[in-house]
């Protein structure tokens, strides 16, 4: 899963470091928010939020998108 926070980053970080240091491979996944990440009010990179307090301000007034509607059941492809 894809962190953003100051202390999510550093430890997945240090994650990718032990995969990397055993010949694997760390791959992030953006979900474990109810936010979408376009709809965060600064982007990845820049300074964000280092603590819960600082980002629950930060997300003041961001709204959540609605769910997307549940797929029919045999319209998706199976897995491969």
């Amino acid at each position: 899963m894809r962190e953003v926070n100051h202390e999510e980053t550093n430890a997945e970080k240090l994650v990718n470091e032990v995969c990397s240091g055993q010949n694997g491979r760390c791959v992030p996944i953006w979900g474990a928010t109810i936010y979408h990440l376009d709809d965060l009010p600064f982007t990845i990179g820049e300074k964000i939020p280092f603590n819960q307090q600082t980002w629950n301000k930060q997300m003041a007034g961001t709204k959540v998108r609605d769910l997307l509607p549940t797929p029919k059941v045999g319209s998706l492809p199976a897995p491969q």
